[in-house]
């Protein structure tokens, strides 16, 4: 078992990353039709939609919105293109800010503490190019390199990689002993999940708050919607109450000024939250502070409502 800023990773979470985190078949975006590998005009909302693996791998929604042309390839069919063409198509990468792209420096970090580092570099070579404006050295990584690297520095690789995505520190194992056991004991269910990572991409802040409010820990595994979410709370009799301070069983609702629920945690007292500040495996269930939550999310972009049970 392995940990991430206090967060537990068992191994057999650590497996399923190792299986997910690098998509058989590569998705590339280009600002222009690449014409040497079928490719189709690129409508975010219209195109065909991602798998959850491939939305986090590829952070399809960082991508630049000068991405108009989008293909889907094979490891051969990359393998059978010439060097030119392998280097426009990392470059376009690159540009468009699509995930599984890192700079050299980027990658030595992520290898660090990995046995032989600079022997694993160089199999990662195959897939970069230098560029020729800021002269660095770019890498993209692909699931055939990726299975070229040994279990133990996939290990490492992904250990630091996943403490890219988190910010806070985990609080359940740092709290006063009659706390955790006060927790463990009143979210028996719950608890299970306290400062754990998830073993695939998909369950999100809404299913993690609707876990906390309705008791079905079956719930958390969901990549749950706004709607559905909306549903739950109108069915298990929470409404929305102003002017007032959130407190034990509240659920804190965050809506963008078009009314969508842009993420929502669960109370499990007046202290403590039970949240998840994202839909990637790498986002670990958290019991963070009330106050952590609010001083990620508040902003002038957002506007935030507590839901109360009747």
């Amino acid at each position: 078992m392995k940990t991430v800023n206090g967060y537990t990773l068992k191994q057999t979470v650590l497996d399923s990353w190792k299986e997910r985190f690098v998509p058989e078949n590569q998705i590339l975006f280009f600002r222009e039709a690449p014409g040497f590998i079928p490719s189709e005009e690129y409508l975010p909302g219209t195109s065909p939609s991602f798998t959850l693996d491939e939305r986090t791998a590829f952070a399809t929604w960082s991508v630049s919105k000068q991405g108009r042309y989008i293909a889907k390839i094979e490891k051969d069919t990359f393998l059978e293109l010439n060097e030119g063409q392998r280097k426009k198509v990392i470059r376009e990468q690159w540009l468009l800010q699509r995930g599984l792209v890192f700079t050299e420096e980027e990658i030595i970090q992520l290898l660090r503490v990995a046995a032989h580092s600079d022997e694993n570099l160089k199999v990662l070579e195959s897939s970069s190019f230098v560029d020729a404006n800021t002269k660095k050295k770019i890498f993209m990584l692909q699931q055939f390199l990726w299975n070229s690297l040994s279990s133990r520095v996939q290990t490492q690789f992904l250990l630091n990689y996943a403490e890219l995505w988190i910010d806070d520190y985990a609080a359940f194992a740092n709290l006063k002993e009659p706390d955790q056991q006060q927790l463990t004991e009143e979210y028996s269910d719950l608890s299970v999940f306290f400062d754990t990572f998830s073993s695939k991409n998909g369950p999100n802040c809404l299913s993690a708050a609707a876990a906390g409010f309705t008791g079905d820990k079956e719930i958390i595994k969901e990549w749950m919607k706004p709607d559905r979410f909306q549903a739950l709370l109108n069915h298990y009799g929470y409404r929305p109450i102003d002017n007032v301070t959130p407190e034990k069983g509240d659920v804190m609702v965050w809506r963008d000024y078009q009314n969508e629920i842009m993420h929502a945690c669960f109370l499990l007292n007046n202290e403590y939250s039970f949240n998840k500040h994202g839909q990637t495996m790498f986002n670990p269930w958290q019991v963070l502070s009330v106050n952590e939550v609010l001083n990620t999310w508040n902003s002038e972009a957002s506007y935030m409502e507590i839901y109360r049970k009747n």
